[in-house]
């Protein structure tokens, strides 16, 4: 028995565990840390995909309802047939792919570096593609057509490099950088009092939420800086995030709330109204109603295609209000 191939397959075996409940990528894990223990020849990646079955087994059991009515009413049922190609379709381009440059993807795209670039590539994409109106056509899979199940499967070749949780985790970091004020991470970390690590070949600091944001598309972040962690502490209570969007095929809100109790201390942050998120600690004491009328009338909200500044100040008043109740806020 070589213990030394089992101290490698234990510790990968672990990687797998917990890289599946973090939002990391799972996958990009188990390479580098095979190659780190010299368990990358071809019984290593084998070694690699095995392992990653428990996650598979795992989301089979989840959907194990549907999946047997599908098996049960294939033969009869037309949604269970549509389903099943819809399947088909969407796995199409990816084992497509595979066959073909299969090879070619092993030998480069799982690497260190074209991984890295995938997710700024990736994190690029997503922030364009939440910039643009979006209007929700299917909202859930019986109602997909095969072009829609077909761009899924498209959609799916392009993840070949890391994972979507790794590109989401790119994407939080890239929005607080790009200070859209009306994007939703900024206000909701400031209510829960998060800092933002900032990291340059001088070393790295931490930069509190609420002074991230310093303008329109503005940053306190020097030019070689790069956010490469969000720090949110412990002490939370209970936390919410309320978007009132006056425009519904839009995702961009007119008025957002992010609220949060720390210690029995309200933090109430209006976002998509001014600049930056507007946070005022003095005023959040009193019940409900009172902190949201202070909050309308401390605020000067801008006026554009999503409210006029009178009308912002109204549903500021009522989303403040609504948070906090959402909170259990006595005051």
């Amino acid at each position: 028995m070589d213990w030394i191939v089992l101290a490698k397959a234990l510790v990968l075996g672990v990687v797998e565990g917990l890289t599946e409940f973090l939002p990391i990528s799972s996958t990009g894990h188990l390479i580098l840390v095979g190659d780190l223990l010299g368990f990358n020849d071809e019984k290593g990646k084998i070694f690699e995909i095995v392992i990653q079955c428990g996650a598979i087994l795992a989301v089979c059991w989840e959907y194990r309802a549907r999946l047997l009515e599908v098996l049960t009413r294939l033969g009869s049922d037309s949604s269970a047939q549509r389903f099943t190609l819809n399947l088909l379709i969407a796995f199409a381009p990816l084992a497509l792919l595979g066959l073909m440059f299969g090879k070619h993807v092993k030998s480069t795209l799982f690497k260190p570096i074209p991984v890295a670039l995938a997710f700024i590539v990736g994190g690029l994409i997503i922030l364009w593609a939440e910039r643009r109106q979006h209007r929700i056509r299917v909202e859930t899979v019986d109602e997909m057509t095969w072009k829609d199940a077909l761009k899924v499967g498209l959609a799916q070749a392009f993840a070949l490099v890391a994972s979507p949780r790794v590109r989401n985790q790119a994407t939080v970091g890239g929005v607080l950088a790009d200070a859209d004020y009306a994007s939703d991470p900024p206000a909701m970390f400031v209510a829960l009092d998060a800092r933002v690590v900032a990291r340059s070949r001088g070393g790295e600091r931490e930069i509190p939420a609420g002074e991230l944001v310093t303008g329109y598309y503005e940053t306190s972040l020097r030019p070689d800086e790069l956010i490469t962690e969000v720090r949110v502490p412990a002490r939370i209570e209970r936390a919410v995030y309320r978007k009132f969007r006056s425009r519904s095929h839009e995702d961009r809100p007119c008025v957002a709330v992010a609220a949060a109790t720390v210690h029995g201390v309200a933090r109430v942050v209006v976002g998509a109204v001014a600049e930056r998120p507007q946070y005022f600690p003095e005023l959040c004491v009193g019940p409900a109603d009172e902190i949201g009328g202070r909050y309308a009338e401390a605020i000067e909200p801008i006026s554009d295609v999503r409210g006029s500044a009178d009308y912002r100040r109204r549903v500021i008043a009522v989303e403040v209000r609504r948070a906090l109740e959402e909170l259990a806020w006595t005051g």
